[in-house]
């Protein structure tokens, strides 16, 4: 690990991070493969050789390496923020008026596989 910001390295403790709302905390190398998915990548959490980060709010799940590109915000924040209930049933927009990219990155969704 030549990363001098990684979070496991002694000379550099990041522990606990804040990004968009999310309150990220490292989470341990565990005995089991899988801890779950990255809510960044999708990608598996393989917890014995990857470092982690976990929202204490939301649960939100991310790598080491992803979380320079996290661009969701916290829910818990959005939730406490508004502090109103949506009554709309639907008030997203269909992925045909977004022009079938996500509402997020504006990735292009694929229609086929």
């Amino acid at each position: 690990m030549n990363d001098s910001e990684h979070p496991r390295n002694k000379i550099h403790s990041a522990s606990k991070r804040s990004i968009k709302g999310h309150h990220l905390v490292l989470q341990p190398m565990l005995h089991s493969p899988i801890s779950g998915y990255c809510d960044h990548c999708t990608g598996a959490i393989w917890s014995v050789v990857q470092t982690w980060y976990e929202c204490q709010d939301c649960g939100y799940s991310c790598h080491y390496k992803c979380l320079s590109s996290v661009v969701r915000e916290c829910a818990h924040v959005v939730a406490t923020e508004r502090g109103t209930y949506e009554f709309d049933i639907c008030p997203e927009e269909g992925l045909s008026t977004q022009q079938y990219h996500c509402a997020e990155c504006n990735a292009a969704l694929p229609l086929s596989k």
